[in-house]
């Protein structure tokens, strides 16, 4: 009999324009692993915190029907070399339904018309050692006590849902998995969207040499 773990999913209720910062513990200092916002607009937005950002690079790739994995090339990909790209890279996914990553453009559902819960993407996090230590906690932050495995990189996945039609996701195969909901309120354009962002021990080998985000467009 296999064994399933249990979750305590903690739910927070933000409000449009509330930045929230996800903060984990390593060493005995906290670090900030990526902060979202939703604008009334009906914009989301994903960024990875760090104040020196020495290389962004992007990528496309075709998943095919069928595929259950994902797999990401360190290596490859083209290097964005401007300072604007290295000085505020985020990931926005608009009212619109068009999703902007560095300089690619997606298409998906606009948040507005979502009527089920769907992913929006999948994080492969460089070591906790890379990202800023915080000095201050803030009224936002989400603080994790969260237990780092040193040969399991960590892994995040983003999956955004009407409020009600949200499902708790538990990732098939993940170790230590954490979750939290967050309940936008006030939610503008969009109505009222929880966006749910789940932590876990990815496979065993070495951590990625910078933080990567997939996203994909719909079919």
């Amino acid at each position: 009999m296999g064994y399933l773990q249990k979750l305590e999913v903690p739910v927070y209720t933000p409000r449009t324009g509330d930045r929230v910062r996800l903060l984990i513990q390593y060493q005995g200092t906290w670090r900030a692993l990526l902060w979202c916002l939703l604008d009334r607009s009906g914009n989301l937005y994903i960024r990875i915190p760090r104040q020196r950002i020495q290389e962004v690079r992007e990528g496309r790739f075709i998943k095919r029907a069928g595929d259950t994995k994902t797999t990401i090339k360190y290596a490859e990909g083209i290097a964005l070399t401007s300072p604007s790209d290295l000085q505020n890279p985020k990931i926005s996914f608009h009212e619109t339904g068009t999703t902007k990553m560095g300089r690619q453009y997606l298409q998906r559902k606009p948040l507005s018309q979502l009527t089920a819960q769907e992913q929006l993407g999948i994080i492969a996090f460089e070591h906790p050692k890379a990202f800023d230590i915080v000095s201050e906690i803030r009224p936002r932050d989400i603080c994790w006590n969260y237990r780092i495995s040193e040969d399991q990189p960590l892994v995040g996945s983003l999956f955004v849902a009407p409020h009600n039609k949200v499902q708790l996701v538990r990732t098939p195969g993940a170790s230590n998995q954490v979750t939290a909901m967050l309940q936008f309120t006030e939610s503008g354009a969009v109505g009222n969207v929880t966006l749910q962002i789940a932590l876990y021990h990815g496979p065993q080998g070495p951590w990625p040499p910078m933080t990567y985000f997939v996203s994909w467009s719909n079919p």
